[in-house]
């Protein structure tokens, strides 16, 4: 979130950045058309989140010259399976 308005930053391409819309559904609110990625292990959790933090928008204040004006969101759903023995 940048200005008020969403964007992707783990979307590679430009139209599906300017998709997003968010939504009441029946799990609750969300934003639909968002990228997601598969991961396997948590250092691949770590080389997506440190993709995203290469595409947040960031500017300079007197304070602070790499400021961050937005703010990001991440919503992990893990998946298991059991192994049969």
């Amino acid at each position: 979130i940048y200005n008020e308005d969403l964007h992707d930053i783990l979307a590679v391409d430009t139209v599906q950045k300017a998709k997003l819309e968010i939504v009441d559904g029946k799990n609750g609110t969300f934003c639909r058309g968002l990228t997601e990625k598969e991961v396997g292990s948590s250092e691949d959790v770590l080389k997506v989140v440190k993709l995203a933090d290469k595409s947040r928008k960031i500017g300079e204040t007197k304070m602070n010259k790499k400021s961050s004006r937005s703010h990001c969101i991440f919503t992990i759903s893990v998946y298991t399976k059991r192994k049969s023995p």
